[in-house]
């Protein structure tokens, strides 16, 4: 999943091109179907309904971006099923549209036990290399950090 249609595109195209048979999704296609989010108020919330077609591991994209609300609403969605659930993003780029920002507040919790190299632990792992990613057109996208 990914907050924004670009990125769920590009992770639909890498999946594919990793032989992933697989659907991505956006978060609101996602909370949508389990009556999370209403399309015509562009409102999160929490619902009883429970989320169908869960896989076991769960992977959200540009998780910077998420909302408090967003946030709160997947937590609940995916609670019972996914097994696993992969957040990827840079706490220091594309804050979200609204309030909160659970993302950097996981990653300050999770990331203040690590002391030294390798940035990685329980639950967590930093990339500490710089890494630029390449748009269609061959200029750079900016620095990649992964935290899960």
């Amino acid at each position: 999943m990914a907050p924004t249609g670009k990125a769920r595109v590009r992770m639909g195209q890498a999946m594919k091109q990793q032989g992933v048979d697989s659907t991505a999704k956006t978060v609101a296609q996602f909370l949508s179907e389990s009556k999370r989010f209403n399309g015509y108020t562009m409102e999160y919330h929490l619902s009883n309904e429970e989320a169908q077609n869960v896989p076991y591991t769960v992977i959200i994209d540009e998780s910077s971006m998420l909302t408090e609300e967003m946030f709160g609403a997947l937590l609940q969605a995916l609670r019972k099923k996914a097994q696993r659930i992969i957040f990827v993003g840079d706490p220091n780029q594309l804050p979200p549209i609204g309030a909160g920002r659970p993302f950097v507040d996981l990653v300050r919790s999770l990331n203040k036990e690590i002391m030294d190299f390798p940035r990685v632990g329980k639950g967590f792992g930093q990339l500490t290399v710089t890494m630029r990613q390449q748009s269609d057109d061959g200029q750079p996208r900016g620095d990649t950090e992964l935290s899960k």
